[in-house]
């Protein structure tokens, strides 16, 4: 499930001053997710606190990117949808642990995250993972401000990368895949590129978007919504590699029933949750 999507089900909640048929699964979803969330919040400190600053870098960096994510599911009507849960007895999701990425930001953005950021992006460069190698280098602009020689090295990485989200855009649009759509759509909308995005997947986007807005409000529609879901995250958007301790937190592979190693789904709230984090692993 698209992460925009979680929060706008939740907007349009609010908005009918709580009058839905599924408000208790949406909240199972979300608080599913934070449950997750801080999993990995944890994760992260975890391994800094062993001295593994490589490893917590590479697992805030993986898709969704952890700070993006905590932001996305830090929502301005968040309070009103606590308070919703409250009144209801819905599922109420756990606070998302803001002191552990207050703590990752600062560690991260100190002068000692340089190497172990070159590192990463020397690794992600020779595996030719270019969404990564992206996230490093976009790290190091701003670490290194001294070495010139990063923005333009970040600009032609992004361009490589862009060409590639287009790639897999249109043929995402021809197959009608919205969760590869809805995943590439937020990333060129929420990220200040370098350089330029190509003005045919912008006019793509642009042109799924009007399509969402004007998709009539009916039960069908709202159905046809809903299972956007359980789409099944395509093989080459999971990613396979993850050191031993993650093994009880992450995932190898996420099979047809849509099982996550070292989780046992007990409702389906935690299975759309699984869904939503399944980019990151």
């Amino acid at each position: 499930m698209n992460r925009a999507l979680v929060v706008r089900k939740i907007q349009d909640i609010l908005a009918a001053n709580g009058r839905c048929d599924n408000g208790t699964e949406i909240a199972d979803s979300y608080a599913s997710a934070i449950n997750i969330l801080n999993c990995r919040l944890d994760t992260c400190k975890m391994f800094l606190d062993q001295g593994h600053l490589v490893e917590a870098l590479r697992i805030a960096e993986e898709r969704p990117p952890l700070f993006e994510f905590c932001k996305m599911f830090s929502f301005d009507l968040l309070p009103m949808w606590q308070d919703l849960c409250q009144k209801k007895g819905w599922p109420q999701a756990e606070t998302i642990r803001s002191d552990l990425v207050n703590a990752l930001k600062d560690v991260f953005s100190a002068p000692a995250a340089l190497e172990p950021l070159m590192e990463l992006n020397r690794k992600a460069m020779r595996e030719n993972d270019l969404r990564m190698a992206v996230r490093f280098l976009r790290r190091l602009v701003k670490l290194d401000t001294e070495n010139t020689k990063w923005p333009t090295t970040l600009e032609s990485f992004e361009g490589r990368y862009l060409s590639e989200l287009k790639d897999q855009f249109f043929p995402a649009v021809a197959l009608k895949n919205t969760a590869t759509m809805h995943r590439i759509a937020e990333e060129i909308e929420s990220t200040n590129w370098i350089a330029p995005v190509d003005p045919l997947l912008l006019a793509g986007i642009v042109d799924m978007r009007k399509e969402e807005k004007t998709k009539p409000l009916t039960r069908e529609g709202q159905e046809s919504s809903d299972n956007d879901l359980f789409q099944t995250i395509p093989d080459e958007e999971v990613i396979t590699e993850a050191p031993a301790p993650l093994l009880t937190l992450t995932t190898t592979k996420i099979d047809d029933d849509h099982r996550v190693a070292g989780w046992t789904p007990s409702s389906k709230g935690l299975l759309i949750a699984c869904l939503i984090l399944g980019e990151c692993f």
